[in-house]
This record gives C-alpha cells, sequence and structure tokens, in this order.
C-alpha cells in the first residue's frame, strides 16, 4: 500500500493530489487518485476522481525489464475538464553501476459532453542514478504532443526537462523534489514538484 501528497506549482498556484494503491494476485496493482487546487480566493476546489488498473506483463528476473500496461478512468469535478480514459505502456530497464531507465507512453481518450476529438498523446522518460546513500538523481523529459491525427508543430505542443533528486527519511517517508522548465512556447516556463510517500 502507497499515499503520498504531491505538490506542484502553476501560474503561481498550488495542486494537491492524493494516491491510495494496493497490489493484488501475482501482477495487478489498483490505485485511486483525488485532486484538487486552490482557487483564486483561496478556497480548495476538487478537480478529479481516477482509478487505475496496472497489469504487470514483463518482469527483470524473467525477461530482463520490467513492463506493464495501465488502465485509467478519470471523473473530472471542476466543471470545465472533461471525464476521460487511458491505456498507458509503462517500462523500466536496470543497468549496471546504479543506473536505470524508464519510458512510459501515455494516451487518453476525452468522453462526455465536453469530449474533444482524437486522442492525446504524452511520453514519459527517465535517465536514474543512484548513489552511495541510496538516494537518486534523475534526468526527466516530459513531452504531450497534443491529438490525434494532427499533432501540430513542436512549439504548439508542450515539451519539458528538468532534474529531480529522491531518498528516504530516517522514519521510512519517502521525498522527490524535481523541478522542470519549459523547452516549447505552450509548456508551462518553470514547475516545482515535492512528493511524498509513505509504505505500509
Amino acid at each position: 500500500m502507497n499515499t503520498g501528497l504531491h505538490l506542484y506549482q502553476k501560474k503561481a498556484r498550488f495542486r494537491q493530489r492524493l494516491h491510495y494503491q494496493r497490489p493484488f494476485k501475482d501482477h495487478f496493482r489498483w490505485r485511486a487518485v483525488m485532486q484538487g487546487s486552490d482557487t483564486l480566493n483561496g478556497d480548495f476546489d476538487l478537480e478529479l476522481f481516477q482509478a487505475e488498473l496496472l497489469w504487470q506483463i514483463r518482469n527483470s528476473s524473467d525477461h530482463g525489464w520490467d513492463s506493464a500496461i495501465r488502465f485509467d478512468t478519470r471523473v473530472s469535478k471542476d466543471g470545465m475538464n472533461p471525464d476521460r480514459i487511458g491505456v498507458n505502456w509503462s517500462n523500466q530497464f536496470n543497468f549496471a553501476n546504479r543506473w536505470q531507465a524508464r519510458a512510459i507512453f501515455l494516451t487518453a481518450r476525452e468522453i462526455g459532453k465536453r469530449k474533444r476529438s482524437g486522442v492525446l498523446i504524452r511520453t514519459w522518460t527517465q535517465i536514474r542514478y543512484r548513489l552511495q546513500n541510496d538516494s537518486t538523481v534523475a534526468l526527466e523529459p516530459f513531452n504531450t504532443y497534443g491529438r490525434t491525427p494532427s499533432f501540430g508543430s513542436f512549439q504548439r505542443q508542450k515539451h519539458q526537462i528538468g532534474a529531480a533528486y529522491s531518498g528516504r527519511f530516517s522514519n521510512g517517508l519517502n521525498y522527490n523534489l524535481g523541478i522542470l522548465f519549459g523547452i516549447s512556447d505552450a509548456a508551462t516556463n518553470m514547475d516545482l514538484r515535492f512528493f511524498l510517500s509513505k509504505f505500509f
């Protein structure tokens, strides 16, 4: 089981996300997500609920790398964004000398009255190095290409790149600090991110 509080800043506003997840059987894990943010007058506004089902289809001990497919269903509560469903493909590769690589391919299809046409395509990749004290440093590119069938130019897409540092406190609480910088016109200039998680 894992719970976490996720905070990041965008246009001088803060958003909070709470996760609760548990594995079941041998290769499955479900997760529930709730997200909200502050409003312009300082109140808290609930934005969405999301349910996820992850199915691990490869593992490093048998196949040399980890691979999984995740199915998402999101219900928006802010009155502006549409509901959506998604299918995502995650991969993780472990190398010698403390190096690890991750790559995730994400898709989302909007549903309901406010839906837009096409499928949203995004990718997230990470190169991570584990230090001697078991904390890690990472380089992370995030890319949102837009909707099929036409993605538009690079500057109209949202591309960010940044760094992250993660570790664990003595009480077992895990943390992750990150910063992202926009490298395309449509992306946010800078996002600050802070994650806390606890395993039980």
